[in-house]
């Protein structure tokens, strides 16, 4: 990447709503992926308990749709390697009951 691309890693660390690195995805791609699979699970499992796995850019943007924020918020998010986010969802959107939580991996 710093070789191939600087000016756009520069733009991913700085200002990652605006980036657009070849051959990626964009975070507003992620976001309509993310909010259409979301959409989804709700109206499959309204009342259900639901563990969804994703990498680190697809959590953030969820946590970020969860919370109303947008993308340029990106790097304000933390997301540990195996960490666990707690969302429920009701009428009203989401509430988001934890946030990068890594309890479990301590010994």
């Amino acid at each position: 990447m710093r070789t191939r691309w600087p000016e756009q890693l520069e733009t991913w660390y700085q200002t990652p709503d605006w980036a657009a690195i070849p051959s990626g995805e964009t975070l507003q791609a992620v976001l309509v992926r993310v909010v259409s699979a979301l959409r989804e699970v709700t109206c499959r499992h309204p009342r259900d308990t639901v563990v969804l796995v994703g990498h680190d850019s697809v959590n953030r943007v969820i946590l970020l749709h969860a919370l109303q924020l947008p993308l340029s918020r990106y790097w304000r998010l933390g997301q540990g390697p195996c960490a666990i986010n707690e969302l429920d969802f009701t009428e009203n959107g989401f509430v988001v009951r934890a946030l990068n939580e890594t309890h479990h991996l301590q010994t």
